[in-house]
């Protein structure tokens, strides 16, 4: 083999080797995650959002807290687990207890029937604040 070739091969395996390196090394790129929520669930949650945004209460002067957002919401069969943000929890019970109602009145028509027809005699709602239960001291 003639030496021009000899060094033209080694300059290709090792470009070669350069590209797999530096691929191999490259960061892996997570995938977006994916809703798992199914879609009564996304048509609560929209609706819940909504009404959280117009923040109108049953006081007329108090208003959803500022900040509060619903973190996720899961529904099976007739149990109804919601977690907020503790923003819920800025204004004391009474607003809480409101914002709780407004909530219960907004999800309560996407799982107590379906076209129409009463589904469960009993809807359960579990409220969490940032995973964990609500202060026993609030």
């Amino acid at each position: 083999m003639q030496p021009k070739k000899v060094i033209l091969w080694i300059i290709i395996v090792a470009a070669v080797a350069v590209v797999a390196y530096a691929f191999m090394r490259a960061p892996v790129k997570e995938p977006s995650p994916v809703s798992q929520e199914s879609p009564v669930e996304q048509q609560a949650r929209s609706a819940i959002e909504k009404a959280l945004a117009e923040g109108v209460i049953k006081n007329p002067y108090e208003r959803v807290p500022e900040g509060t957002r619903l973190l996720s919401i899961d529904i099976t069969e007739n149990t109804v687990s919601l977690d907020f943000s503790k923003e819920i929890l800025s204004k004391g019970r009474p607003v809480f207890e409101d914002t709780f109602s407004l909530v219960s009145n907004t999800v309560h028509p996407f799982i107590e029937s379906r076209n129409g027809e009463p589904i469960y005699d009993v809807i359960h709602l579990k409220v969490l604040v940032e995973g964990g239960p609500i202060p026993d001291t609030f």
